[in-house]
């Protein structure tokens, strides 16, 4: 999908993380991808968390990302990997809009 593709970079997609300026190579971490990529992986490590919770709940003394039910389980929405999730994509979307004014700045008289 969408992050295999850009985390496995062919050939031509290159320059949408690389380029030359002033005779010298330039790598772009400020793609606007970079937060859905980063949605996507903390997403997926907090469903790890999740799972390894669920199946190892027995031998934990303190559970964060679930609850146990007498149906089973619940999942926390006070979890505390979702606030470091959204403090995380803030400070991503932060970095990339500073450094794409940056770079706009920078590219004003091209």
């Amino acid at each position: 999908g969408f992050l295999s593709k850009k985390t496995h970079i062919d050939y031509k997609s290159h320059f949408d993380f690389a380029r030359v300026e002033n005779g010298e190579s330039v790598i772009r971490y400020t793609q606007y991808e970079f937060y859905e990529y980063a949605e996507i992986i903390l997403y997926l490590a907090d469903l790890y968390g999740i799972v390894w919770e669920v199946s190892q709940y027995e031998y934990l003394t303190e559970l964060e990302s679930i609850a146990i039910t007498n149906d089973g389980y619940s999942i926390k929405e006070d979890r505390p990997f979702l606030n470091l999730i959204n403090e995380h994509l803030s400070k991503i979307e932060l970095a990339a809009s500073n450094a794409n004014s940056a770079d706009a700045k920078t590219h004003a008289g091209d």
